[in-house]
């Protein structure tokens, strides 16, 4: 009997669950049509304006998939490479050659922390920084 009331409250309990979900979707449908007419708004009066809030490592990568793309960069490497390099490389992999400076500089800096990180966890190393030279990283075997 107890068992006909615990079924009961949770298909509730789900339904209540799916039915937020549903109106969650239509209202994320909206504001991002919201968003596109003030985006089309504001390219009539700052044509050259960036409308991206979002930086080029979530635009070109998934969460964590800098990280993951950096290792295998390095693993594939035949020596230490600097970030920039690093940062060119997955420019070139993720087809983003074209993209501008500032979302360069963006995935740039995705691509230092993600280094950093690697460090702090004991995978990756920086390798021969020198006065006025870039510092260079590689895996640690």
């Amino acid at each position: 009997m107890a068992e006909t009331h615990l079924v009961g409250a949770l298909r509730k309990k789900r339904a209540e669950i799916f039915g937020r979900i549903i109106g969650l979707e239509k209202e994320l449908r909206q504001r991002r049509a919201d968003l596109k007419h003030v985006d089309a708004t504001l390219r009539l009066f700052a044509p050259g304006m960036s409308l991206s809030k979002r930086s080029a490592r979530s635009s070109w990568l998934w969460r964590g998939e800098c990280s993951r793309l950096v290792l295998d960069v390095l693993r594939r490497a035949t020596q230490p490479l600097t970030a920039r390099e690093i940062t060119e490389r997955l420019l070139t992999e993720k087809r983003a050659g074209a993209a501008n400076a500032g979302d360069q500089d963006a995935l740039h800096k995705t691509v230092l922390a993600a280094l950093n990180g690697g460090k702090n966890k004991g995978i990756i190393e920086r390798t021969g920084s020198s006065r006025g030279a870039a510092a260079s990283w590689r895996i640690i075997r």
